[in-house]
């Protein structure tokens, strides 16, 4: 499965915004949707746990994690990073 399904997926069970997720532009804002930060949080754990990866303290950006885009570039720039080590 690819990563933006996976993030869609994750999103739309750990959210308010449920299946909306899956009908909104990529880079519109998840918070303008519902999200608050307490499902942001349970969202990245959750993709955390389904990728077998963790997040750098200084990743954990609410600016990174505010758009399925945003989440997808953090994602593949922290794979990409362990992939390198």
């Amino acid at each position: 499965m690819q990563i933006k399904s996976i993030i869609l997926e994750i999103a739309s069970s750990n959210t308010d915004i449920g299946e909306k997720v899956y009908t909104i532009k990529e880079d519109d804002s998840l918070l303008d949707h519902g999200m608050d930060s307490l499902q942001m949080m349970r969202t990245v754990v959750e993709i955390e746990k389904r990728l077998d990866f963790k997040f750098n303290d200084e990743d954990l950006l609410t600016a990174n994690f505010t758009s399925i885009s945003s989440i997808i570039d953090s994602v593949n720039s922290v794979l990409s990073i362990g992939e390198n080590e």
